[in-house]
């Protein structure tokens, strides 16, 4: 099963710009302050890398999605 997912992992990139970008945006804006994130299913972590905080747990079932979450930042846990 973890293989399946790692093998679509490129295929499943996402856009920061996703439909359900303002959703993620509005519900990190609620957390307030300095906010304990864990974003399960992360998948390549598009959708909310650009707004996550510091110290912030990405989690995902697919290995290869937190090596693609992981290239761009090492301000977020995969």
């Amino acid at each position: 099963m973890r293989r399946a997912w790692d093998i679509v992992a490129a295929a499943a990139n996402r856009r920061a710009d996703g439909e359900d970008s303002r959703l993620v945006d509005e519900s990190l804006d609620a957390l307030g302050a300095d906010p304990k994130v864990l974003d399960v299913e992360c998948g390549d972590g598009a959708r909310t890398l650009v707004n996550l905080p510091p110290g912030a747990v990405g989690l995902d079932f697919s290995r290869r999605q937190l090596e693609l979450a992981a290239a761009p930042t090492t301000a977020v846990w995969w």
